[in-house]
């Protein structure tokens, strides 16, 4: 889908729970993943979000990946695919460019 129409955005409704999958899912271009037995206010938070621009994973799903031992390392993993993405050397320098190429705007940066 992404290959004919790249502007869309994708949340995948799923059975699955498994890190694994999800992050195939999320690698293979969905911007959400959620449960399909998700509450109606989590589905539509989820599309809300992605439209939005930004990623939404069903906090339940979340919440068990988290839990395990290897998310740190998972989220290390994913910072340095966006900064070489970015061609950034860390974090900051990501947001800068970011910024610059629109793919975030001021307000996502901001803190809550």
């Amino acid at each position: 889908m992404l290959a004919r129409a790249p502007e869309i955005r994708i949340v995948a409704l799923t059975a699955s729970t498994d890190e694994a999958r999800m992050m195939g899912v999320l690698r293979a271009g969905a911007a959400g993943y959620v449960r399909k037995d998700a509450e109606p206010e989590t589905l539509l938070a989820a599309v809300r979000t992605v439209a939005r621009g930004r990623t939404f994973i069903d906090p339940s799903i979340g919440h068990r990946v988290l839990r395990t031992d290897t998310s740190d390392e998972t989220v290390k993993t994913h910072v340095r695919h966006v900064l070489a993405k970015l061609g950034a050397e860390n974090r900051a320098q990501a947001a800068v460019r970011a910024l610059a190429r629109g793919v975030v705007s001021p307000e996502d940066l901001a803190a809550d």
